[in-house]
C-alpha cells in the first residue's frame, strides 16, 4: 500500500512538471485559450463542471517503457469523448554552457532520455449536457486479472 502511495505521489508530482510543457505546445498552435487543464492532485474522486462543446485536457505522468500506460473508460460516451491522446517525452536538462547562439554546441547536446517517462495527455470534448464518469487506470494492458497500479475517477457535469 505504501509503495502504491509513493508511486502515485511520484506520478502526480512529475505530471505537474510536464503540464506546463503541454500548455506551451498548445500556445504554439494557438489553441491554449480553448482548453481547460485539469490537474489531478490525489487519487480521490474529482468532479468538475463544464459547458457543452468545451475542451479540456488531463496530463498524467506515464512511463510506457515499463509496460504501464494510462487508459480511460467513459461511462457515458454520448456526453463526452476523447478527442485525442498525446505523449510528451521527458526532456533532459540543458547543458551548463552554451555557444554564442544560446544553444549548446552540437557535440555537447544531451542525448534523448532512453527509458525515461513523460506525460500522457488525454484531450476531451464535451458533446451535450449530462453527467459522465471518467475512470483512469494506470496498468499493463496484458495483465487483465491484476488490479491497476493506480486508479481514479473524474465526474464531469456538463451543462448547456
Amino acid at each position: 500500500m505504501k509503495l502504491r502511495y509513493l508511486a502515485l505521489l511520484f506520478l502526480l508530482s512529475t505530471t505537474m512538471l510536464f503540464a506546463g510543457k503541454f500548455k506551451d505546445f498548445l500556445k504554439d498552435k494557438g489553441r491554449a485559450e480553448r482548453y481547460t487543464p485539469i490537474h489531478v492532485q490525489n487519487d480521490m474522486v474529482l468532479s468538475i463542471a463544464l459547458d457543452d462543446d468545451e475542451c479540456f485536457y488531463v496530463p498524467l505522468t506515464e512511463n510506457p517503457t515499463t509496460g504501464y500506460q494510462w487508459e480511460v473508460e467513459i461511462d457515458n460516451p454520448q456526453c463526452i469523448e476523447v478527442k485525442k491522446t498525446d505523449f510528451i517525452a521527458a526532456q533532459p536538462p540543458p547543458p551548463p554552457h552554451h555557444g554564442p547562439d544560446g544553444k549548446p554546441p552540437k557535440d555537447e547536446r544531451p542525448p534523448m532520455l532512453c527509458g525515461a517517462g513523460g506525460t500522457k495527455v488525454f484531450t476531451f470534448e464535451t458533446k451535450r449536457s449530462g453527467t459522465a464518469n471518467l475512470t483512469f487506470r494506470y496498468r499493463r494492458n496484458w495483465e487483465k486479472n491484476t488490479p491497476p497500479e493506480t486508479e481514479f475517477t473524474m465526474i464531469v457535469f456538463i451543462t448547456e
